[in-house]
């Protein structure tokens, strides 16, 4: 790798969990599309990301300027399992508002050795911007 050498395969790989993230959200719409649920559903899905000892500056949330997650972004249906990945003294808990099947990740609960932590997986490069809603919970030491 390097100059005059052959490329990196990160690029390529990256390039291959997108397209594959997005043809099994494709999949998805396709068999739910006949579904009278999927809407209502998707109207009302919220994804939560868990993480531990991160704290993001003023920029990303007062400013609403959001930022982008450069590798393929985990969330999860289950408010638990974001929980107990964030849990640490300077946890960050995202809520993602999913409106419509376009801004859906692929769910890959199906595939997962973790079938219950109901994963939803995003595309390398998934842009995050900010509501402005913030909620500070301490928890206690009990």
């Amino acid at each position: 790798f390097g100059a005059g050498k052959r490329p990196h395969p990160l690029p390529t790989t990256m390039s291959d969990l997108a397209e594959g993230i997005k043809r099994l959200r494709a999949a998805y719409v396709a068999v739910e599309k006949g579904s009278a649920t999927m809407e209502a559903e998707r109207r009302q899905m919220r994804l939560y990301r868990g993480m531990k000892m991160l704290d993001v500056g003023d920029t990303f949330m007062h400013e609403r300027q959001g930022g982008t997650e450069i590798a393929p972004m985990s969330t999860t249906t289950e408010l638990e399992v974001a929980v107990h990945y964030g849990l640490s003294p300077e946890s960050l808990l995202f809520v993602l508002a999913i409106d419509n099947a376009v801004q859906m990740g692929a769910d890959v609960q199906w595939l997962s050795a973790f079938p219950a932590e109901a994963e939803v997986v995003f595309p390398p490069l998934t842009y995050l911007q900010p509501t402005g809603r913030v909620q500070h919970i301490e928890l206690g030491t009990n």
